[in-house]
């Protein structure tokens, strides 16, 4: 079966998008499938994409919906592509319908407050706590498969490996990342407020994306105030251990907590995006997480008191039973097999 995956993805957007679809991909060619990506632009495009997508085709402008879906149907039948895998937050009914009238099947990436109707054949949302009855007024295919919670959760591949920490001990080292495009000032904010409270051994490992377009601002402001503590690396190899070396993180509210999660740090969330709100909030019930708010109103006050909380604990178990393999990739790949016919 050819697959073609429709995602969007930018500085803006960020690429947690990007990043779960060619985990998917990887575990469909795995499984003899083959893989098509249609969206980003080559400038996101790596080495190893090669290996995992038979073609990637930038689509360099959105002008409509059913504009779009209305190519990606030329594509599929270009390529003889029978399933697609639509990782886009803009699709809304209209494209869906346009695909379901073509006959296609397809898995769609869906957030709760997206509130916009959806079709898909299988829907997949890893948000923790999330159940059926969040989409009891948006689902209009009855037969739709729902792929839901953490277990669904799409991470790189180099996050199957990690050994998940089962115990919180004395703070050294801070992480701090805020995906991998427009930290949106967050990196910034968190350090200028952490440095000057924190004993002088508690290290920062600050990690950015290549597109952030604050990455210089970063590297002049982190050598004016914190060169001899703070650690700046821009899309470094291995994430995984990075993370895992470190003792708590301080993370926006998108992809990077199911990674974060899967490594066992402590993390407090200040979301970056709108669409992060409501995983953030979900992460807070879970009780693994705080969440500050938002970068436009997050409170320093809030920020320095619930951080020192954590220096004032000496060790904490973190094993608990709703800890999760994180094996969402295949799962997930398994479901559009089966689903394909």
């Amino acid at each position: 079966m050819t697959i073609i995956f429709r995602c969007n993805t930018n500085p803006e957007v960020g690429f947690g998008h990007l990043n779960r679809c060619r985990s998917l991909a990887q575990s469909l060619i795995q499984k003899g499938e083959v893989c098509l990506m249609v969206g980003p632009d080559n400038f996101y495009k790596t080495k190893k994409d090669n290996n995992i997508f038979k073609e990637w085709m930038p689509i360099k402008k959105w002008n409509s919906g059913e504009e779009d879906s209305v190519n990606l149907i030329k594509i599929a039948k270009k390529n003889n592509a029978s399933y697609f895998v639509l990782d886009d937050y803009r699709i809304d009914e209209k494209y869906q319908m346009i695909l379901l009238k073509a006959g296609y099947k397809w898995l769609q990436f869906y957030q709760k407050e997206n509130k916009k109707p959806i079709w898909a054949d299988i829907i997949v949302n890893p948000m923790p706590g999330v159940t059926r009855e969040d989409f009891k007024s948006v689902l209009r295919n009855k037969s739709s498969k729902l792929l839901l919670g953490q277990n669904y959760a799409i991470l790189r591949p180099e996050f199957a490996n990690v050994t998940k920490k089962t115990y919180f001990k004395k703070i050294k080292k801070v992480l701090l990342t805020f995906g991998g495009g427009d930290d949106k000032g967050a990196n910034e904010f968190v350090l200028s407020t952490l440095l000057p409270v924190t004993p002088n051994y508690i290290k920062f490992l600050v990690i950015s994306g290549f597109t952030n377009p604050n990455n210089n601002r970063l590297k002049e402001w982190i050598l004016l105030n914190g060169s001899q503590r703070v650690d700046l690396l821009i899309n470094p190899k291995d994430v995984a251990k990075l993370y895992s070396s470190c003792d708590i993180a301080v993370i926006a509210g998108g992809t990077t907590t199911y990674e974060i999660d899967c490594c066992g740090l402590p993390f407090l969330i200040i979301s970056t995006a709108n669409n992060q709100i409501e995983q953030s909030k979900a992460w807070a019930n879970t009780g693994k997480a705080k969440y500050l708010g938002d970068i436009n109103s997050v409170n320093k006050h809030s920020l320095v008191t619930i951080f020192k909380s954590f220096l004032k604990v000496k060790q904490v178990s973190l094993e608990d039973n709703s800890s999760t393999p994180y094996d969402g990739s295949y799962e997930v790949a398994k479901h559009i097999i089966a689903n394909k016919y």
